[in-house]
C-alpha cells in the first residue's frame, strides 16, 4: 500500500517539475531570441557606417572624377545620418539642433552620427563615429550646409550622391 501512495505522490511532482522546466525553456528562448535580434541590430549600425566609409573612401582615392548615387539601408529607428565639419560652426538651420546635441554627445574627432541620439546605444552600438580615409579627412562639408544630413526615406533607405571632382582633394556629398 505504501508503494502505491509514493507513486501517486510522485506523479504530480513530476508533472509540476516538467511544467516548470517547459516554462523556463520558453522564457529562456524568448530572452535568447531578443538578445540575438539586438545583436543583429547592433551589427547593423557598425556595418552601415563601414559601408558608407568604404564607398566614400573609394571615391576619394580615385584619380579621376566620380559621381555616384549611394543607397544604404538604415538601421532600425534611425531618422537621419549626418556629417559634421567640426572646424566650422553649424550654419545649416536644418541641423543646428543636431550640432548642439552632437557636440555634447560625441568625442573630439567624431564627424559622423546617427540621429536621433541614443538609438544606437539602445542596441549596444555608438551614435558618433570618426570617418576618415587613410587617417585623413575626406569629406568636404560646406559651411552653409554644416552639418550635412541625409534622411531615411519611406523604404528605410538613405540615398545620397558622392561626388569627386578632378581638381578637388575631398569628396562632396549631396542629396539624391
Amino acid at each position: 500500500m505504501q508503494n502505491k501512495k509514493a507513486q501517486l505522490m510522485g506523479m504530480p511532482f513530476q508533472l509540476v517539475f516538467s511544467l516548470l522546466l517547459v516554462v523556463a525553456v520558453i522564457v529562456f528562448s524568448f530572452f535568447a531570441i531578443r538578445m540575438f535580434l539586438q545583436r543583429a541590430e547592433q551589427a547593423k549600425f557598425g556595418s552601415t557606417f563601414i559601408e558608407i566609409q568604404r564607398k566614400i573612401e573609394e571615391a576619394w582615392s580615385r584619380a579621376g572624377e566620380s559621381n555616384e548615387t549611394f543607397v544604404v539601408s538604415a538601421p532600425k529607428e534611425v531618422e537621419a545620418i549626418c556629417f559634421l565639419n567640426r572646424s566650422a560652426t553649424c550654419r545649416n538651420p536644418q541641423g543646428i539642433s543636431f550640432c548642439q546635441e552632437f557636440l555634447m554627445f560625441a568625442q573630439e574627432k567624431d564627424n559622423f552620427f546617427f540621429y536621433p541620439f541614443g538609438i544606437a546605444e539602445k542596441y549596444g552600438s555608438k551614435t558618433a563615429w570618426k570617418l576618415l580615409c587613410e587617417e585623413k579627412p575626406c569629406v568636404n562639408i560646406p559651411i552653409r550646409k554644416n552639418p550635412t544630413c541625409f534622411f531615411v526615406d519611406e523604404n528605410k533607405e538613405i540615398k545620397f550622391r558622392i561626388i569627386k571632382k578632378f581638381e578637388e582633394a575631398l569628396v562632396i556629398l549631396e542629396n539624391e
